[in-house]
């Protein structure tokens, strides 16, 4: 290593000298509360050999393929997903346009039935909640014109007998 001292390539090397310590720098904490700094020698920074490192970087490989994979399946599903999303969202809009079409039907259907039972009631001679209710009012005032009638009718007759057979 060379250390120059003109301008921005002696910081370089500054900068570079410091990141080979820090590459090797350790720090280790103590089971009794002591932190230990050691820096370890370079061999042991770059542990196992040629074949080793391109093992692992073949793995490393085949685990990024895997990912690349799974990333592919989840973007298929989820266009999937959203071409169901779309054909729900279609199926809906023609749902709420043939509810409003049957709601219609449902009131015409309504109504006709509703003309249908008047036109029966008419028929058959079945009054209407009116009829009833203006009859049972005519009932009730008849029938106490009635009562008050017939308590007339038998106090005269109780005066009548009083007047020709009078009690010694």
């Amino acid at each position: 290593m060379s250390i120059h001292w003109s301008g921005l390539s002696a910081i370089e090397s500054f900068i570079e000298f410091i990141y080979k310590i820090l590459k090797r720098l350790r720090i280790d904490v103590n089971p009794s509360g002591g932190i230990e700094f050691r820096i370890e020698p370079e061999e042991k920074i770059y542990k196992g050999s040629i074949d080793e490192r391109i093992a692992k970087i073949d793995a490393a490989k085949a685990n990024l393929l895997e990912g690349l994979k799974a990333i592919d399946e989840l973007k298929a599903a989820a266009e999937s997903n959203k071409k169901e999303a779309e054909i729900a969202l279609k199926q809906i809009a023609t749902l709420e346009e043939n509810k409003a079409g049957l709601q219609k039907e449902l009131e015409a259907i309504k109504s006709v039935v509703q003309s249908d039972v008047d036109a029966f009631r008419k028929i058959a001679g079945v009054p209407s909640q009116a009829t009833i209710r203006r009859e049972r009012i005519i009932g009730f005032i008849s029938g106490v014109i009635a009562s008050t009638i017939s308590a007339g009718i038998v106090w005269g007759i109780v005066k009548l007998f009083q007047f020709f057979y009078p009690n010694p």
